[in-house]
């Protein structure tokens, strides 16, 4: 592909841990000696000098299979050795990608994620380590990924990314099959590596020792600490921080089989895409947590997430796929005998068909969202349904019959203490006064709304009545 080399296995930097012994002051000749070496050692580091390391991906070929590129990331790992707790955190991440390859039909997206939060942490801990600015690993992932990609691993690839083991073994650990007898493990092969000439000022890296494997309990309280901790920046605002914090969260609880708190997850990572104005980002996580709901037998979540699917379509034009989703929610709060749920539901069906122009469905509907309403001595309800028909009479040009139906809101609403829902009604009751050519009663009624919206502070709605009585 133009603008991609053909060769991208990141550059693995050297990493110091520990200070290096002073060495005696040396002969003229060795100083001259050594001062080749060390600009022998610097083209090694330099990505234009390097000579290529082993590399699974044959990058002659028009397609990469994701098998080699783990294979590779693994390589990459191998040689970084980076710290455990790094460690662990990118082969987490690795070996999600990698477990996704393993499907039938695999989430190109999900695999991409994985790869490129494991190219961060590994590109944040070299910075660290060197202490400047580090994106190769990052770079690599990028350039990679605009190649053609097949995210279906090979019929003999296998999936799970293992930790490092410690330097100096002879070979790596050989991983047992799975017990369906379908997921052999990667072998990865360490790159080779260079000679380090001697007396060179870099300190040769330590042992590592195998980290015990995480138990079940520990995985369960580190997925507390996540879903906290986003919970945390979600309340002191910081969306990105808290979405990324909820993101590890979920991405641990799939890990875990952790079905319940699943759904929930994905319902605050749909609230965060509202708070942003990030529709697509809604509908995916709202549709994440639904079925996820579903896998977990969560009625309350997969009605909600459905409803504020529909909500969303609505609110964008989409009247068919709002009315599919609508109609979802309404079913599950039916099985679970939810009065209230039921009621808003059939409200915005039945506004919808008033939308559509479809007056006498529209009235069907209103007339069951009303029945549930009284039945549940619902006054907010009862107050809405009532002012939905009074506007659509209105619009059907039925003026007293849609005056009867905002006085009967009102009343709900005075009894439902919602006083901003009264002011709405008198002036929508305003309205078809001045469209009658009684500007006396017009001004009464928009003179209600005002006092209202004074009384709850709403100077927006002030100003607009403020505007209608002087226009009189």
């Amino acid at each position: 592909m133009n603008g991609v080399p053909p060769y991208i296995k990141p550059y693995t930097p050297q990493i110091n841990r520990h200070t290096v012994e002073k060495k005696p002051e040396k002969t003229q000749q060795e100083r001259v000696k050594h001062q080749k070496e060390e600009r022998s050692l610097d083209n090694q580091h330099d990505p234009q000098h390097q000579q290529r390391p082993q590399t699974a991906i044959d990058y002659t070929k028009p397609q990469v299979n994701i098998k080699d590129v783990l294979t590779d990331f693994k390589n990459t790992l191998s040689t970084i050795n980076p710290d455990e707790d790094v460690n662990e955190e990118v082969v987490n991440y690795l070996n999600l990608a990698a477990k996704q390859a393993q499907k039938e039909k695999p989430s190109a997206k999900i695999i991409k994620s994985n790869l490129k939060n494991a190219a961060s942490i590994l590109d944040e801990y070299i910075a660290k380590s060197l202490n400047k600015p580090s994106d190769v690993v990052g770079n690599w992932i990028d350039a990679l990924l605009l190649q053609k990609v097949d995210y279906k691993a090979t019929a003999a690839s296998t999936t799970k990314v293992e930790e490092i083991t410690p330097k100096g073994s002879e070979k790596l650990k050989e991983i047992s099959k799975e017990q369906e007898g379908t997921k052999a493990a990667i072998v990865p092969q360490a790159p080779e590596k260079k000679p380090v000439a001697q007396k060179v000022n870099i300190a040769e890296q330590p042992q590592v020792q195998k980290k015990p494997k995480v138990s079940r309990n520990q995985a369960i309280e580190h997925l507390k600490k996540l879903y906290k901790s986003a919970e945390n920046y979600l309340e002191k605002g910081n969306l990105d921080k808290a979405y990324e914090g909820y993101n590890k969260s979920v991405q641990l609880a799939a890990k875990l089989n952790n079905k319940k708190i699943q759904p929930k997850i994905y319902m605050s990572m749909a609230y965060i895409s509202e708070l942003k104005n990030d529709a697509p980002g809604m509908i995916e996580n709202y549709h994440k947590a639904a079925t996820m709901a579903a896998k977990a037998n969560n009625r309350k979540v997969q009605a909600e997430a459905h409803y504020n699917m529909g909500t969303i379509y609505d609110d964008y034009g989409e009247l068919d796929a709002a009315l599919g989703h609508y109609h979802k929610s309404l079913a599950l709060d039916g099985a679970m005998d939810n009065i209230k749920g039921q009621t808003i539901t059939l409200n915005n069906i039945a506004n919808v068909h008033a939308s559509k122009k479809q007056s006498s469905q529209a009235l069907d509907l209103y007339k069951a969202a009303f029945s549930l309403a009284k039945q549940a001595d619902d006054n907010e309800g009862k107050a809405i349904i009532t002012s939905n028909v009074a506007g659509l009479f209105k619009d059907l040009g039925y003026d007293q019959k849609a005056l009867q139906f905002y006085r009967d809101s009102i009343i709900y609403d005075q009894k439902g203490g919602n006083m901003e829902g009264c002011a709405k009604s008198y002036n929508q009751s305003g309205d078809i006064m001045l469209k009658q050519g009684r500007k006396d009663k017009a001004k009464n009624l928009y003179t209600k709304s005002l006092v209202i919206s004074q009384k709850v502070n709403d100077k927006d709605w002030s100003l607009q009545m403020m505007a209608k009585i002087a226009s009189l």
